[in-house]
């Protein structure tokens, strides 16, 4: 019996396409409140902003990894809102979230072709490999958004030189920098990458067999 020609085969496609269209759906939605939020940030004035800090420096602890006593020997008068960092580290946000709509998009016109028997195509093997640059450009990304982050905290607490001995994220060297790559990412879509080209080569071969004949 075909495989592909299945029920139970057919219904499980039915089922992933639909779970996927779902993530697709709601991951693109999850792009709106970021947008609103860089307006809002854009322009609500920034001693407005400054003066909900000061009044709730104890969400500060956290942030800092810090406990109340610790804090409290710090002045917190330097704590300032920079906006330009925020909306830096917001629009990255936004561009990884994208990274994640367009692989979802491409896993589910991959599934989208399985489910109509068009199964050993160049335009499936297309988008395996672009799938698997979705996953190498995630793997990459997450360096560069823990690098926003540190520098959002820097931007924060630059005028305080011992707010700034409490961080705990400080990338020091290049090193620390390409070790806070999502290496499973990466690996993942080295993996994917080989089974798309895997894909063409299968379809090179059948081809050269579909002549001789």
């Amino acid at each position: 019996m075909n495989t592909f020609n299945s029920k139970s085969f057919n219904v499980l496609l039915k089922l992933l396409i639909v779970i996927v269209t779902i993530a697709l759906v709601v991951t693109s939605l999850s792009i709106l409140p970021l947008l609103i939020s860089i307006i809002v940030v854009i322009i609500i004035p920034t001693s407005f902003i400054n003066d909900i800090i000061s009044e709730n420096k104890d969400s500060l602890y956290e942030a800092f990894n810090a406990t109340s006593e610790e804090l409290s020997k710090h002045d917190l008068n330097d704590v300032t809102f920079y906006k330009p960092s925020i909306i830096i580290l917001l629009t990255l946000i936004i561009g990884l979230i994208c990274i994640y709509s367009i692989g979802i998009y491409f896993l589910r016109k991959w599934l989208k072709n399985i489910s109509q028997q068009k199964i050993f195509t160049l335009k499936n093997a297309n988008l395996i490999e672009k799938m698997a640059y979705c996953f190498i450009l995630i793997g990459i990304y997450n360096a560069i958004l823990g690098l926003a982050r540190y520098y959002v905290s820097y931007s924060i607490v630059s005028g305080n030189s011992r707010l700034l001995s409490l961080m705990d994220n400080e990338v020091e060297t290049v090193s620390d920098f390409i070790f806070s790559f999502n290496f499973a990412f990466i690996f993942a879509g080295i993996i994917i990458w080989i089974i798309g080209r895997v894909f063409k080569y299968g379809m090179f071969l059948q081809e050269e067999y579909d002549s001789t004949i």
